[in-house]
């Protein structure tokens, strides 16, 4: 479990600063303008997670043999990163809309 724990680190690593600019931008864009920016707010961080796998996969891919040799599919090496970052942007988007509502 330390092994895959450390695996998924290193993964993750390239993509920290990536995902929390987009995460951070569709935040600071619900907060402004509400629930109805959701509407702009999710694709955006959609688009974040599709540029962040294109970069990885054209300027890294010979690191995907690195994965590969630790009998671990590259797929859910993205998976196991991007679902905890969806889920923690979807409870955060969730707070900035109630704050959004409270404090306007």
């Amino acid at each position: 479990m330390q092994s895959f724990r450390t695996l998924l680190i290193q993964f993750y690593k390239p993509y920290f600063y990536y995902y929390l600019f987009f995460t951070g931008l569709s935040l600071t864009l619900l907060l402004s303008k509400g629930a109805i920016a959701f509407v702009l707010a999710f694709p955006l961080k959609l688009i974040g997670y599709a540029g962040a796998v294109f970069y990885q996969h054209y300027f890294y891919k010979h690191e995907y043999f690195y994965y590969r040799n630790t009998v671990m599919s590259v797929r859910s090496l993205y998976m196991y990163s991007l679902v905890p970052d969806l889920i923690f942007y979807l409870l955060c988007s969730g707070l900035s809309i109630f704050l959004h509502n409270t404090y306007a």
